[in-house]
């Protein structure tokens, strides 16, 4: 498996809630039905009760995206968020293609369709003892302009319990 590291994509998710633009594709100026796609977005903590960690360990999200229709939706761009608490790890992306281990792209998701990736990250970097409260987040965006962009950004609370030192337990 390779394992792409980016430490520089940790906080810029959460500034990328913004509506996405219509494609420079779309040359009508009456925008057809067919022409919308709301894009809905879930994501799911994989693991025993509520979303926790300790230092050093892994933790994965299950992310899914439907695309409500009433179209097809273009250039699907699915993006994990992290405090700087984390580090990503790996994303695997289905048929989709892995930008980097906290994007996903796909080419085109037709109405109805539904596709689910997931993201894991490390629980990095503060003293045994602590704890922290951090969020985790997933946002969908594309080409296609979105009528209800309010569900394509989520957030999920996540519990850090500090390590031994800063690395992991042997």
């Amino acid at each position: 498996m390779k394992r792409i590291l980016v430490a520089l994509a940790t906080c810029a998710v959460v500034l990328g809630a913004s509506a996405p633009v219509a494609s420079a594709h779309d040359h009508h100026h009456h925008h057809h039905r067919a022409h919308r796609a709301d894009l809905a977005v879930t994501m799911t903590f994989v693991g025993k009760g509520t979303p926790h960690g300790r230092v050093g360990q892994v933790s994965t999200y299950k992310v899914v995206v439907r695309n409500l229709g009433p179209g097809t939706a273009h250039e699907v761009r699915i993006s994990f968020g992290m405090g700087d608490q984390f580090n990503p790890v790996s994303s695997s992306c289905g048929k989709g293609t892995a930008e980097s281990a906290v994007v996903c792209t796909f080419p085109r998701l037709g109405r109805h369709d539904k596709v689910t990736v997931r993201f894991s990250a490390v629980v990095c970097c503060f003293p045994e003892g602590e704890v922290r409260d951090t969020v985790l987040s997933a946002s969908v965006e594309s080409l296609t302009l979105d009528p209800n962009p309010d569900n394509n950004f989520l957030q999920l609370p996540f519990h850090i319990t500090g390590g031994h030192g800063f690395f992991p337990p042997g």
